[in-house]
């Protein structure tokens, strides 16, 4: 098992991914692919590397849906998800995606303009 953590933690969804599983009996993969910016391949590759690195868990409940995915953090995972909460990096990121889909929005707005206003 390696023991990058600050690799896998610099990849694109991991922070979120930790701070989404610091939750009692985790979260089946469809709600954390909602909640994430990040195509379900790119979901499932981080689930895949957490687990290895130990960070999260498999773990079924009888309330799950037959083939549901749910994972869980590890000690690891939650030492990892305690230090995201202290340094308030979730909220951070919560912010980003704001700030990322009001840019959007905007950019959609002049693209529309520019197209109707020719120059």
């Amino acid at each position: 098992m390696s023991d990058d953590i600050g690799g896998f933690l610099s990849r694109k969804g991991a922070i979120p991914l930790v701070s989404l599983l610091n939750v009692e009996d985790g979260r089946i993969v469809n709600q954390l692919h909602s909640q994430l910016n990040v195509s379900r391949q790119s979901l499932s590759d981080l689930l895949k590397e957490a687990y290895e690195k130990d960070i999260v868990d498999r773990e079924y409940l009888m309330s799950d849906h037959g083939n549901a995915k749910r994972f869980v953090l590890t000690q690891r995972g939650i030492k990892i998800a305690e230090k995201i909460d202290e340094l308030g990096l979730y909220e951070s990121y919560e912010e980003l995606q704001t700030i990322r889909s009001e840019y959007d929005m905007k950019s959609d707005k002049l693209r529309v303009w520019a197209s109707k206003n020719p120059l």
